[in-house]
């Protein structure tokens, strides 16, 4: 499947609906051609859309279908209170462009899909672009938020640290494997942010876009 969802100038009547149009209205678009509203819509969620980070582990977990939510520390300032549900969000994630090979998707790789994570092996380097500087025309992943909600990290429970992509193991719990993610991720950001220190979080639910 192709999760990107094209600049509004470029969009199908497939893109709008993959966007959510057919939820949110009843015109009909069926002769593969996407009226003025509809495309008006389009242009407006698109240009409104959030761009979340995400680690080269976590995309391939929302690849694999199973990361349907995320958390993120809210310590300082809630940055996602704006977002709400049917909000679309393009997910950033490490990259380089112009790259030989990888016409089909516009020149562009991504260091998830690289097992060498400084690319193909010595003979190919890869200068990587950090997850942070993905400019929304290069996100191959969209989806569009679910739910949120605030609360503090302690309050996830097993069903949650599933919908985080969590499997648990012989010797650990769903919940216990996303407590030594959480600070993995978050503990270098300080103390305040580190899983003891109970930090408030955004947690925020979605669903893959597919075209």
């Amino acid at each position: 499947m192709n999760h990107i969802l094209p600049p509004p100038e470029q969009a199908t009547y497939h893109d709008i609906f993959a966007a959510g149009w057919d939820v949110r209205t009843s015109e009909p678009i069926t002769d593969g051609t996407a009226g003025e509203d509809a495309r008006a819509w389009y242009e407006q969620v698109w240009n409104n859309a959030r761009g979340l980070p995400f680690t080269g582990d976590n995309v391939r977990l929302i690849m694999d279908g199973r990361k349907t939510a995320t958390r993120r520390a809210t310590v300082k300032v809630d940055q996602y209170k704006r977002l709400k549900p049917g909000d679309l969000i393009y997910v950033k994630e490490t990259w380089a462009e112009r790259i030989p090979g990888c016409e089909s998707q516009n020149g562009i790789t991504y260091r998830a899909d690289h097992i060498d994570k400084k690319g193909d092996g010595p003979a190919n380097p890869i200068k990587w672009k950090p997850c942070m500087f993905m400019p929304k025309w290069a996100s191959r992943l969209w989806l569009q938020c679910t739910a949120t909600w605030t609360e503090r990290i302690w309050d996830i429970t097993e069903d949650s640290a599933v919908a985080e992509g969590m499997t648990g193991s012989k010797t650990s719990t769903p919940r216990e494997d996303y407590e030594l993610l959480w600070d993995q991720i978050n503990a270098k950001r300080g103390p305040e942010y580190r899983w003891m220190a109970n930090p408030p979080v955004r947690v925020i639910g979605f669903r893959r876009i597919d075209r």
